[in-house]
């Protein structure tokens, strides 16, 4: 199957554009939009036949998709009433139509027909900002929302055309006034505001419908979503007669007094991918208590101060004599911000030596990179940087509330500024290249948010770049597995109360359904 591609508003306009220079009819494309409407809100209550609709109408476009839907509905049976929020052109052919269909237009200045209309309304069709909100809800708009919010039956069924209204279609940022939905049909392509947080919540459930845009004209846009079918095509096969060797090695170079389950989270997750081999390089105290949790993991001693302390530069050294015999480096996992650690790290990375494997940096190491001056000058190349936002503030400057505001943009930016793959973690991780392609996961999940899990995600990377796929395949892959085993242990547990070390069961699991899907 093609990759799932994610468009803003202005994107999916230029599309349009595209396909009406290509002699596609735009009312073509509007009919196909009201009819898959109709489709999907029929298949969300059933039969409609007496059942009372109410169709939201706003000025533009999406106004007009409701319009069509609205006849096909009475086709079909149903009672349908429409409030129309906003001026419509003139003439309006929409709304003709509509009303030689069998529509009903109620009046809704003074709110009082409204109010009876959708206090016995059991399907209401939100056809009136779609991808064009930029502001705030404000007005009567305000005021019309808020009754339906107020008065519509609990069991009542909203289904949305391409975006609730009060969704950003670029951020999935809502209004205060936002109309939820428990179903939101996307015309063509899926809008960034119906996967990204909190719009995906708003959206409901999300059906994706074709509505004649030609093929071809979609080539400028790099954003995809994050899928089994991609995930599939990338995991490494299992021959029958493979060994150990045949699944590469990892070198894990993390872990300190204080933060021994980090790298043990790490290795375990990296073996749990598929990997031959994990190895972590760690003080000797921290290996020791590793080999306790994880027997299956091998073990190189760092040289050690008569202080106690790892000797940071002999350390970077050995490390890098052994990293010949392997395929993959993970560094930063609880690796804490000593002096010496400090050396190990710049010594071994920040150093004009070339690392000879590819390398992904997390934790301590992103909180240790950010310290020194245009550090994206000296890192190696094939780096993947996998930052939560705490820590992408501190490498960029940028405050977390405005990352969070603008994940996709600056993970983005960034990506192409340090010409490393960024895996910005959080509800919606995103994955960014430097060619500026990026992935966004639909998943969103509080499982997730507790100590160890991104030491888990950075294992899982490391160990399917060792089992061959290159850093922006195992980035892309490691996401969704992580996610998916985080959404599945959500279900087992709840909310709350999900370890990092419960995900490890986990991933296998979860790759085996995908290979097998």
């Amino acid at each position: 199957m093609p990759k799932i591609k994610l468009v803003t508003a202005s994107q999916m306009r230029q599309i349009e554009t595209f396909s009406s220079e290509d002699g596609v009819d735009s009312h073509a494309l509007m009919d196909n939009a009201g009819y898959e409407l109709a489709k999907a809100a029929i298949s969300s209550v059933g039969v409609v036949t007496g059942l009372k609709c109410l169709a939201l109408i706003g000025p533009g476009n999406n106004g007009s998709d409701g319009l069509v839907a609205a006849g096909h509905l009475v086709k079909a049976g149903a009672t349908v009433y429409a409030a129309i929020l906003g001026t419509r052109p003139v003439p309006d052919t929409r709304l003709l139509n509509a009303l030689n269909a069998g529509v009903t237009v109620v009046k809704v200045e003074g709110s009082s027909d409204l109010l009876e209309v959708v206090r016995n309304t059991y399907l209401i069709i939100d056809a009136i900002l779609g991808t064009g909100v930029n502001r705030r809800i404000e007005g009567s708009l305000a005021e019309y929302l808020k009754l339906v919010t107020d008065f519509a039956p609990p069991e009542r069924k909203i289904i949305a055309a391409d975006v609730p209204s009060g969704v950003d279609a670029d951020s999935g940022q809502i209004d205060p006034l936002t109309l939820f939905a428990d179903r939101t049909v996307a015309f063509g392509y899926p809008k960034i505001g119906n996967i990204h947080y909190p719009g995906s919540v708003a959206c409901g459930e999300l059906t994706i419908v074709d509505i004649g845009i030609p093929a071809g004209h979609d080539c400028a846009i790099k954003t995809y979503l994050l899928d089994s079918d991609s995930v599939g095509s990338m995991l490494p096969i299992r021959r029958l007669d493979s060994n150990k060797g045949t699944f590469g090695k990892v070198m894990i170079v993390g872990g300190s007094e204080n933060f021994v389950g980090a790298a043990a989270l790490a290795a375990s997750s990296s073996l749990k991918s598929g990997v031959g081999l994990a190895t972590v390089a760690a003080p000797t105290d921290v290996t020791s208590a590793i080999v306790s949790i994880i027997p299956e993991v091998t073990l190189l001693n760092l040289p050690m101060k008569k202080s106690g302390e790892i000797d940071g530069w002999r350390s970077a050294r050995e490390i890098y004599q052994q990293l010949a015999g392997y395929s993959a480096l993970l560094i930063g996992c609880g690796m804490g911000m000593s002096n010496e650690a400090r050396l190990l790290f710049s010594n071994l990375l920040l150093s004009p030596i070339d690392i000879p494997v590819p390398t992904v940096i997390d934790a301590d190491g992103l909180n240790m990179l950010s310290t020194y001056y245009r550090w994206w000058d000296r890192l190696p190349k094939d780096c993947v940087l996998t930052p939560h936002p705490g820590e992408m503030s501190r490498m960029t400057r940028i405050s977390v509330e405005k990352i969070q505001n603008n994940r996709l943009e600056i993970a983005k930016e960034f990506s192409g500024k340090w010409d490393q793959i960024l895996v910005l973690k959080g509800a919606n991780t995103v994955v960014a290249l430097p060619n500026g392609e990026s992935w966004i996961s639909d998943i969103v999940t509080p499982s997730l948010s507790s100590a160890g899990t991104g030491d888990v995600l950075a294992g899982l990377i490391s160990g399917l770049i060792a089992q061959g796929l290159d850093t922006k395949d195992a980035a892309i892959s490691g996401v969704y597995i992580h996610g998916v085993a985080g959404e599945i242990m959500g279900k087992k547990i709840g909310d709350s109360g999900t370890l990092a070390s419960d995900l490890l069961s986990e991933i296998p699991l979860v790759m085996s359904e995908i290979r097998n899907s």
